[in-house]
């Protein structure tokens, strides 16, 4: 009995030795997995700290060149709104200006005469010409006829001349009406 006492000791014993042994190994194990996880953690944990610098880098270049961006931006819009004066500043003196030659062109028109008064001017200077000849060739033809009237006819004349000059403002009939007063002072 004693033995198999003994026997189921040492069976019991060796199985906790074996038990023992195992979870020793296992534990070891354990701690190595744990070791390879942390050097694992360590080498991200450096590859993390490398990656961080590299992004500041770029992100300072990133920052460096959003400000010279702006910068560029402002000095745009800067000339933008100074070319943009001076546009309207010349708009506003070519409205002045149009408005100047509108009012003048306004004005011209304004004072000219038309064409077609002109020629009716003209025919009607015509015509009046034309009729002082006829009255002075009658006028002459008959003082020459009648010698009484010859003696009347420088007054008549004269008389005519005044109520021709008093009635006409046209300045070239009132040129032809001098001509021909200075012509008949003469004896032309």
């Amino acid at each position: 009995k004693h033995d198999q006492k003994l026997k189921a000791y040492k069976a019991a014993a060796s199985s906790a030795n074996w038990d023992s042994e195992e979870s020793a190994f296992e534990l070891e194990r354990s701690r190595q997995g744990q070791l390879e996880a942390l050097a694992e953690a360590g080498k991200l944990r450096d590859r993390v700290k490398e990656l961080e610098k590299e992004n500041a880098g770029r992100v300072a270049e990133l920052l460096d060149e959003l400000a010279t961006g702006r910068s560029q931006l402002e000095a745009y819009e800067s000339k933008f709104h100074a070319n943009e004066r001076l546009y309207n500043a010349k708009i506003s003196e070519l409205v002045g200006r149009l408005d100047e030659l509108e009012e003048e062109g306004r004005r011209r028109s304004n004072d000219m005469v038309s064409r077609a008064a002109v020629l009716e001017m003209e025919a009607l200077f015509s015509e009046t010409v034309e009729k002082l000849m006829a009255r002075v060739n009658q006028l002459e033809g008959r003082a020459k006829e009648n010698k009484e009237v010859e003696s009347l006819a420088p007054a008549q004349v004269e008389r005519k001349m005044r109520e021709a000059r008093a009635t006409n403002d046209d300045p070239q009939a009132m040129a032809l009406l001098e001509r021909m007063e200075r012509d008949a002072n003469r004896g032309v």
